[in-house]
């Protein structure tokens, strides 16, 4: 084996920015983790690569899925809020189904969820309007 042993903490085979193994887990595993689970390095070349890229897709989808949120969620506050001009709720309503047909496009939701979260928003927006108008 090759493995080099510090502190009672294994060496990575390969080298990766320290950033990405923080992400990903591949930062230098002590033999008994706290939690008693046993983080194991893949020992082929191509199955590295794969948990990588596929770590790095995680986050990026958490991060598109946060900002979805936080869109969605500015745009129900724009319609719950009577004080608002339309122009801006139309907006923040615009930028929600923006970022909702976005992230189904590039799969990170299902397109039937987006579908529902188009319409429960524009229900939402079609109750105020007839809730400001009676």
């Amino acid at each position: 084996m090759s493995r080099g042993i510090q502190s009672n903490k294994l060496q990575l085979e390969f080298a990766l920015p320290l950033e990405i193994q923080n992400c990903i887990g591949y930062t230098l595993l002590s033999r008994n983790p706290p939690d008693k689970e046993e983080r194991f390095v893949p020992n082929i070349k191509s199955v590295k690569k794969d948990v990588i890229k596929s770590r790095k897709n995680h986050l990026r989808n958490i991060s598109a899925k946060s900002a979805l949120k936080t869109f969605v969620k500015k745009a129900r506050i724009a319609i719950d809020t009577p004080s608002t001009e339309v122009a801006e709720t139309t907006e923040a309503i615009r930028l929600a189904c923006k970022s909702i047909d976005k992230t189904a496009e590039r799969g990170i939701i299902h397109r039937n969820q987006a579908s529902r979260r188009k319409s429960r928003l524009m229900k939402r927006a079609n109750k105020a309007v007839a809730h400001a108008a009676a």
